[in-house]
C-alpha cells in the first residue's frame, strides 16, 4: 500500500479544486516549489496550485486565503496616475525578506498593524512576520480598485504572473511570513501570507490556517521552475 504524501494536483489560477484532507507534496515540474510538503484538514479548496502560486481557501469562508509565493518583487503601491500600467517593480528594492520588509515599513500607503517580528513555523522555517492593511492616505489612482482610492499593491511574480499582482483594498488585511536563504547557488525567498477581509476575520482565520502553515516543509533541493 502506498505511503507518504499524495501528489497535489495542478490547479490553475481561478479554478476551484477540492482538496481531500491529508498530507501532500507539490509535483515537478509544474507544482509550486516542487517537493514542498504540507498537511491540510477537511473543508479546503485551491484556487491555484501551480508554479506561480499555492492558494488555499476554507470552503466556509472562501474570501480568506493562505497564499504561498516565491521570489516575488516589490511593486509600486499606487498607479502614480498612470493607470494599472503604473504598477511596476520598484527599482533598487531586492527580493530578500529583509529588503522587502524595509520597503513595506517605509511606504506610507501601507499601515503596519503588527511586526515585523521574528517567527518560526513548526516546520522549522525561521523568518519574519508582518501584518499590514491599506493606510487611510493611500490613493491607488485607478477605478479598478474596488474601494477606490483605498487600495494598495504589494508584490508580483515577474516570471509567472505576467501583469497580475497582489493588492488589497478597504479593510482587507494581509499577514506575511517571509524567509530567505541560499539554494542552488542563489538566494530565494518564500512568503506564506494570510489574506482576510478585515482584522477581526484575520485573527479568527489565523487559527484555522496555523496547522497548514506549521506543516510546511521545503525540499532539500530547489527546483527552479
Amino acid at each position: 500500500m502506498p505511503t507518504g504524501p499524495r501528489v497535489l494536483a495542478i490547479c490553475h489560477d481561478g479554478a476551484h479544486c477540492a482538496i481531500s484532507p491529508g498530507d501532500y507534496v507539490t509535483p515537478a515540474p509544474e507544482g509550486f516549489w516542487p517537493g514542498l510538503t504540507f498537511s491540510i484538514g477537511s473543508g479546503w479548496f485551491a484556487s491555484e496550485a501551480d508554479s506561480g502560486e499555492l492558494a488555499l481557501h476554507p470552503s466556509a469562508q472562501p474570501a480568506d486565503a493562505v497564499l504561498l509565493w516565491k521570489d516575488v518583487v516589490a511593486i509600486h503601491s499606487s498607479t502614480g496616475g498612470h493607470g494599472i500600467t503604473g504598477i511596476t517593480a520598484v527599482k533598487g528594492v531586492g527580493t530578500t525578506a529583509d529588503e522587502l520588509l524595509a520597503y513595506f515599513t517605509s511606504n506610507t500607503d501601507y499601515d503596519v498593524l503588527a511586526g515585523p517580528d521574528p517567527a518560526t513555523t513548526a516546520g522549522g522555517l525561521k523568518g519574519t512576520v508582518i501584518t499590514m492593511t491599506t493606510s487611510n492616505t493611500a490613493n491607488f489612482g485607478d477605478p479598478d480598485c474596488p474601494d477606490n482610492p483605498h487600495c494598495s499593491a504589494f508584490l508580483r511574480d515577474p516570471v509567472h504572473w505576467g501583469t497580475e499582482f497582489f493588492a488589497i483594498g478597504g479593510d482587507e488585511v494581509v499577514r506575511m511570513f517571509l524567509t530567505s536563504f541560499a539554494a542552488a547557488g542563489a538566494s530565494h525567498t518564500l512568503i506564506i501570507a494570510l489574506d482576510a477581509p478585515n482584522p477581526t476575520e484575520l485573527e479568527r482565520f489565523a487559527g484555522d490556517a496555523k496547522p497548514i502553515i506549521d506543516s510546511v516543509v521545503l525540499p532539500e533541493t530547489f527546483v527552479d521552475n
